[in-house]
């Protein structure tokens, strides 16, 4: 298996010396002193404008590493709103008690993730990784 480069960017500053230091994807966050937050759709247009790195973008409302049903419509607007940009996938920066997905939020990601591909729900159950990260591709 090779080794794929993820770099975390903040800016379209951070994403061109990301893909000239040889970056295969990037994950785009703000905050990263919270841990890395839902970032603007406008950094994301701007990145993607850019860099032609697959990007994929983290999904989450606050600095803890959970979350809860009262952030479920800001989750899925931002998950459908990523998914209409074209963006590789949404990787969400909390998890359950057990590290998965909880269920409210898996529900939201599907349906971003179905509408932009013909295969349906792609998520990677069988690698733990994936699992324990949250990524959606």
């Amino acid at each position: 298996m090779a080794l794929l480069l993820e770099v975390i960017v903040q800016s379209v500053a951070d994403a061109r010396a990301a893909a000239r230091g040889g970056a295969d994807r990037l994950e785009v966050v703000r905050a990263i002193r919270d841990g890395g937050l839902t970032p603007p759709v406008a950094l994301v247009r701007g990145i993607a404008a850019e860099v032609s790195l697959p990007l994929r973008v983290i999904v989450r409302e606050n600095a803890g590493y959970s979350t809860n049903g009262h952030e479920l419509p800001a989750l899925r607007e931002a998950i459908a709103t990523f998914a209409a940009e074209s963006v590789d996938g949404a990787v969400l920066g909390f998890a359950g008690r057990q590290g998965d997905v909880p269920p409210c939020v898996r529900s939201a990601a599907r349906p971003a993730r179905r509408d932009r591909s013909a295969g349906g729900d792609s998520t990677d159950r069988s690698d733990p990784d994936e699992r324990r990260r949250g990524h959606f591709r």
